[in-house]
């Protein structure tokens, strides 16, 4: 058997609002990659949706203006909007740095390589799911 750990912590980086006409305004963060929670409401039992990203900035603006073609992006942006204006907050918190050791052995895992990013990307879905948070990636 191959032992493999990985080990992550969330920043919370600010709070999703509504701008003047009524879009998503996310906090801003750099561009770089990592991995990203909306955490929607506050009560221990908190929906969230985890996901990753090659760039941050720029993953959350596409949700703030979806394409057409871009069913994901389209039904997390319906999905916030409508938890916002129902007056639910929605905490943004990202992870930009993974650390790891396979057998024992430290590793230095890279959010620039795409496995490393959906690895600790199901990490973290395993850990809110333990937590009984409603997973909202899977609605």
């Amino acid at each position: 058997m191959t032992s493999l750990t990985v080990q992550f912590a969330w920043n919370t980086v600010g709070p999703l609002a509504l701008d003047a006409a009524g879009k998503l305004a996310f906090p801003v963060v750099q561009r770089q990659p990592g991995l990203y929670r909306f955490l929607v409401g506050t009560d221990p039992e908190a929906e969230v949706y985890v996901g990753e990203a090659v760039e941050l900035r720029r993953r959350f603006q596409q949700y703030r203006t979806p394409g057409r073609r871009q069913q994901t992006n389209i039904r997390v942006n319906a999905l916030l909007l409508a938890h916002l204006q129902s007056g639910t907050s929605v905490d943004i918190a990202i992870c930009t740095t993974v650390g790891g050791d396979i057998e024992g052995e430290s590793v230095r895992l890279v959010f620039a390589d795409k496995a490393v990013r959906v690895l600790a990307e199901h990490a973290a879905l395993i850990v809110e799911r333990e937590a009984s948070r409603v997973l909202l990636n899977a609605l």
